[in-house]
């Protein structure tokens, strides 16, 4: 039942992610990011345990949650991946690039918390968040979020299999830069 369930989750999250707009609403994503969630679900619902393109990996896959509009369901569906993931058996870490709103941050520490009050043992992701620099110029800005990012995800990439990063619903120099990663 637990796999059934997992299963239509993903094919949900995946169903959701094929009608993301692309950032100038000219109509679905054709993206390798959105081609790697496709090849990432199509593999986990064949069960092949195996990645994508079906080699070994020293760093972890990135997925990206994108979308220049907010309340799109970015942090919903990088939750629910994150989350497929892992109950599939992989290591998963989650970044969030929001530093206003931080919507997966508090997705992560809410399951945290409920798990711990419930007295469960669920399967929570390695999480880190961005936030937002406060230089003086945007140069500087950038340069400082860019080294937090760098650093968070040279700490866990080789640890994980899959790394989720949730961005915000806007264009900003951190999104380019993790559409760029993935």
């Amino acid at each position: 039942a637990a796999d059934i369930a997992i299963t239509k989750l993903l094919y949900q999250t995946i169903r959701f992610a094929a009608v993301i707009q692309d950032l100038n609403c000219r109509g679905p994503v054709k993206t390798s990011c959105l081609l790697r969630v496709w090849s990432l679900g199509f593999m986990l619902l064949a069960g092949s345990g195996g990645f994508p393109d079906g080699k070994k990996r020293k760093t972890a896959h990135v997925i990206v949650c994108g979308n220049e509009k907010g309340g799109s369901g970015k942090s919903t569906t990088a939750m629910h991946i994150a989350v497929a993931l892992l109950r599939s058996g992989y290591a998963v870490a989650t970044v969030d690039l929001d530093g206003r709103q931080l919507s997966l941050t508090r997705y992560v520490e809410n399951r945290r918390r409920w798990a711990r009050m419930a007295g469960l043992s669920l399967a929570i992701p390695q999480h880190f968040h961005v936030p937002p620099a406060r230089r003086e110029t945007v140069s500087d800005n950038e340069s400082e979020e860019f080294r937090q990012l760098t650093d968070g995800l040279a700490d866990i990439e080789n640890a994980h299999d899959f790394v989720v990063i949730d961005t915000p619903g806007s264009d900003t120099f951190l999104n380019r830069i993790a559409h760029r990663i993935a």
